[in-house]
């Protein structure tokens, strides 16, 4: 008998240890949770290549976002004394045992759709420079920045009328080579971004004796106001004249400074770079204010950030446009207009066309495919891939080959779409929940 209590004893600890195993092995929710971050990524990745094909269609967008993502791991385990085992001795003991384990688990998730009115709005707003200045700061070839982010340029004159206008856009043949060209030239000349104070006058001009109350310049200070000294010889004439009536000098202006954001050139390119519109070849050289560090006093009191830049054109026969520089100005895109314009790219790839070949950029001295997708089988490469309409579309470039920019620009449209999410629409961190019985 002491025989069979051993034996029973023994297993009923196997059993036992086995439920606990059980519970360690559900416990080890680490790779879990990493393969959820794993499919979070891929979701989000073949939604925006999903919309970069409908745009290349031309069909409606549609977004969604993963909102939350929960894991549960249960484990139960029970031993009773319900099995009999009769044993052959004197007091005919019934000993039983029905040891009982169980692990389960699986992911819950909400997807939401992304179609309110604060979404909608954000991706059809023009990207910011800030946006555009972070980017060339961090050290995004910039002609990867300007072929992205930038729609048009319009070139004006005199009274600030319109010249030409160089569209970003593949539905030309002739636009897009002389926006091309532009960018070539403007890279040489190494136009750039750079951060400047922004001022906008506050109120009136103001005395010196409107400067002696010390609470209202407390006020003024606490505000974010600063207190400019304006030499009256400097103000328009019809607006000096009662100043000058009596003989003063300087007056005063509260305004109120904030950081801003212009296109410059930098110091270190080219002083004149060539490019051809309309097949007719110019030279452009940037003016004296153009050049980054060089924003004075006008410039940086302009009411509105400054997408524009001044530069003289000359044609090569010697011909000037105007008799003074002209003003080149940026005109940046939505992020809705990037998934358009990747479309179009998408678009003029699979059409065939004899003279097309996909945008190239300048990346440290040599050249790099901007954006390039590929249909049917994935490629060992492929970053991620996407079947719309019975055809299946690649996105590469995720080899890390520098010849291939295309991962880097979707990473880039990724953000912009990011930077338009409440906090509500962003993946939650997974939530295991572990209950054992």
């Amino acid at each position: 008998m002491a025989g069979w209590r051993a034996r029973f004893r023994l297993a009923a600890i196997g059993c036992l240890g086995a439920a606990v195993a059980g519970c360690s092995t559900a416990d080890k929710f680490g790779d879990r949770g990493v393969e959820y971050n794993a499919q979070i990524l891929d979701s989000q990745n073949k939604t925006i290549l999903l919309n970069i094909v409908r745009a290349s269609l031309r069909h409606p967008l549609a977004f969604t976002s993963l909102a939350t993502v929960s894991g549960t791991a249960t484990v139960s385990g029970t031993l009773g004394f319900n099995i009999p085992f009769v044993m052959n001795t004197a007091d005919n003991a019934f000993y039983g045992a029905n040891p009982q384990a169980g692990v389960s688990g699986g992911p819950t998730f909400t997807v939401n759709n992304l179609d309110t009115q604060e979404f909608t709005q954000g991706i059809l707003k023009p990207i910011p420079m800030q946006v555009i200045d972070y980017y060339l700061q961090d050290g995004i070839p910039p002609e990867i920045i300007y072929y992205l982010l930038i729609g048009k340029v319009v070139i004006s004159g005199d009274n600030d009328t319109p010249i030409a206008a160089l569209y970003n856009s593949t539905e030309s043949a002739d636009d897009f080579a002389s926006f091309q060209s532009f960018i070539a030239a403007t890279s040489r000349l190494r136009l750039r971004t750079e951060e400047v104070d922004r001022a906008k006058d506050i109120g009136p001009r103001l005395l010196a004796r409107d400067l002696t109350a010390i609470s209202a310049m407390t006020s003024a200070d606490q505000a974010g106001l600063e207190v400019a000294t304006l030499d009256v010889k400097t103000l328009p004439t019809a607006e000096a004249a009662p100043f000058k009536a009596k003989n003063i000098t300087q007056v005063y202006q509260l305004r109120k400074v904030s950081p801003d954001y212009r296109f410059c050139f930098d110091i270190s390119g080219d002083r004149k770079a060539q490019f051809t519109v309309g097949g007719v070849s110019y030279f452009i050289e940037p003016s004296a204010d153009s050049f980054c560090g060089a924003a004075n006093a006008e410039v940086a009191h302009h009411a509105a950030e400054d997408r524009d830049f001044e530069m003289k054109i000359t044609r090569l026969d010697g011909k000037s446009m105007s008799s003074s520089a002209q003003k080149f100005e940026v005109y940046p895109r939505s992020t809705e207009g990037v998934i358009y314009y990747l479309g179009e790219l998408i678009r003029a790839q699979f059409k065939a066309n004899p003279g097309w070949s996909p945008v190239s950029v300048s990346v440290g001295g040599g050249q790099a495919t901007f954006f390039n997708v590929h249909a049917g089988e994935p490629l060992p490469n492929t970053l991620v891939s996407v079947n719309y309409l019975g055809r299946t579309y690649n996105l590469g470039g995720a080899d890390g080959d520098s010849s291939d920019r295309s991962a880097q620009v979707f990473n880039i449209l990724t953000q912009l779409i990011n930077l338009n999410k409440s906090a509500k629409d962003a993946p939650a961190a997974s939530v295991v929940t572990l209950v054992g019985h």
